[in-house]
């Protein structure tokens, strides 16, 4: 990808995400920087987070969990 289809894309992603909770960009992060650590860190600056203090812990935490009642349940509580 050229740098700026890069960063466009950067751009895209940071203007849909500055509006969702901060748990959520968070996650979103780890994402991105396992995926390419300049594409992480990219987001992560238009965001205002350090990407450093983006770790698996976070994504981790909220997985789905096996349901027991039929519907999804989440490991955090949340349905």
């Amino acid at each position: 990808m050229r740098p700026d289809e890069q960063e466009r894309l950067i751009g895209n992603i940071v203007a849909s995400l500055k509006g969702v909770p901060a748990e959520i960009q968070k996650r979103q992060l780890w994402h991105f920087k396992q995926a390419d650590p300049a594409y992480g860190a990219g987001v992560a600056q238009g965001l205002g987070w350090d990407i450093k203090g983006i770790s698996g812990r976070i994504a981790r935490k909220s997985r789905p969990i096996r349901p027991r009642t039929g519907r999804q349940e989440y490991r955090d509580g949340t349905t």
